[in-house]
């Protein structure tokens, strides 16, 4: 009797974007800092002027969603109910994910609120992390 479905093998591409995805999301949430060989990822990679901006973790936490889901060749009908055709709550995850990411990091209005509350920031990590999981993983 197996008790938990584990896939059959790991694809190395999502084994190293996990990690970058994480810690992107972690650092564009403001639920934690991350500083590798002396680079500060939340440095800004793209200014848009008036306080928006794209920061590196930011940047690297949408990249690596994007490439997980094109290597697994993801399609939003892979997170819909087959049984009524309706969205299903891992479609919203999946697709709401990324967007709160990217609205973090575009708008100020958004992202004001979520890096000044741990909690807020730990949920919105927590469910990026979630989301890329369901698309690396099948």
């Amino acid at each position: 009797m197996q008790m938990f479905e584990l896939p059959e093998k790991v694809d190395m591409n999502d084994a190293v974007l996990a990690p970058l995805a994480v810690a992107g999301s972690a650092v564009a949430t403001g639920f934690a800092s991350v500083t590798a060989a002396g680079y500060d990822f939340t440095s800004s990679a793209l200014s848009l002027g008036s306080g928006m901006g794209l920061s590196v973790a930011g940047a690297l936490a949408i990249v690596a969603f994007v490439i997980a889901w094109i290597t697994n060749d993801r399609s939003l009908d892979d997170f819909r109910d087959n049984r009524s055709n309706s969205a299903d709550v891992e479609q919203f995850l999946v697709l709401g994910a990324p967007a709160a990411i990217a609205g973090v990091e575009l708008f100020p209005a958004i992202g004001d609120p979520v890096s000044s509350s741990l909690y807020i920031a730990g949920t919105v990590t927590l469910a990026f992390s979630a989301a890329f999981y369901r698309v690396a993983h099948r």
